[in-house]
């Protein structure tokens, strides 16, 4: 999960997978400076841009209406992950052992 604080202070979230290359095994990003990058197409995105747009060759969003935030924690339920799993069943990326 990807979980940051852009620069007018709105949390973002967003699964580490890219909405469309998520399913050819590198479909992950890595952070570039102050972009995350595809691993296997190379789009790159700037951090304002996590957690808002749906679709397409984006970070998978985790919007505001499935998380909740508590003092210093963002809370994700264990049902929206499990319901979530099948974007990361093929992944061959740097976290996997």
């Amino acid at each position: 999960m990807v979980a940051l604080k852009d620069a007018d202070g709105t949390i973002r979230t967003a699964f580490n997978t890219c909405q469309i290359c998520y399913d050819s095994g590198n479909g992950y990003y890595k952070q570039e400076g102050d972009k995350l990058v595809c691993q296997n197409c190379g789009n790159s995105f700037t951090m304002d841009q996590i957690g808002e747009t749906a679709g397409g060759c984006n970070p998978w969003p985790i919007l505001e209406s499935d998380r909740t935030f508590e003092e210093s924690e963002i809370h994700i339920s264990y049902d929206f992950l499990k319901n979530s799993s099948e974007i990361f069943e093929n992944w061959k990326g740097a976290y996997q052992s």
